[in-house]
């Protein structure tokens, strides 16, 4: 069975939007083994995305492809910042090779809580969410702190989710709403 461009491409807008509007540094979603296509679909769309600056990374884990969307330069960013080296490093993770760190942890479980930092989220959230903090809001991740800012944020995401996908059903492809700014 197959999944197909125009497939993949919407699980792209639905999941992706706000890392494809660089507004937020990874994102993720997931899809059955069932489709034999995935790893040519992420191998265009990979080189796709380059052009813009974003990468896509397949990982392999209980029986379910993850794919994961990510900007390259802001996860390099992100990882020069002494709270998240110090954070990363209760999880054993290297200075180098920090995705295929991030793949054993992934086969080790499906949602290691240090994921959040590979999504954008920031720092607080992630420690919120690990200790068992009161949630303030709920959105694109749990929100443990700025409530209001991360809600003016989510409201952001949603609308420019909303946007692409409407052109998407007018028939742009994605190549064409991220190269000509539609």
């Amino acid at each position: 069975m197959t999944l197909g461009y125009r497939h993949f491409e919407h699980l792209l807008l639905t999941h992706c939007t706000p890392t494809l509007i660089k507004r937020k540094l990874g994102s993720m979603f997931h899809i059955e083994d069932r489709y034999s296509d995935i790893h040519d679909l992420v191998e265009y769309y990979d080189q796709l995305l380059e052009l813009q600056g974003l990468r896509i990374k397949l990982f392999y884990t209980h029986g379910r492809y993850t794919v994961y969307v990510y900007l390259p330069s802001s996860l390099k960013f992100l990882l020069q910042d002494k709270d998240i080296q110090s954070f990363l490093k209760l999880y054993h993770y290297p200075d180098h090779n920090i995705l295929d760190h991030l793949d054993k942890r992934l086969q080790m479980d499906q949602y290691p809580h240090e994921i959040g930092v590979f999504l954008g989220y920031p720092l607080a959230d992630v420690w919120g969410f690990i200790h068992h903090k009161q949630c303030q809001c709920c959105g694109y991740w749990k929100v443990y702190e700025k409530k209001r800012e991360k809600e003016c944020l989510f409201k952001q995401y949603d609308c420019c989710k909303k946007e692409f996908i409407l052109l998407y059903e007018r028939g742009y492809s994605l190549s064409q709403i991220l190269n000509e700014g539609l």
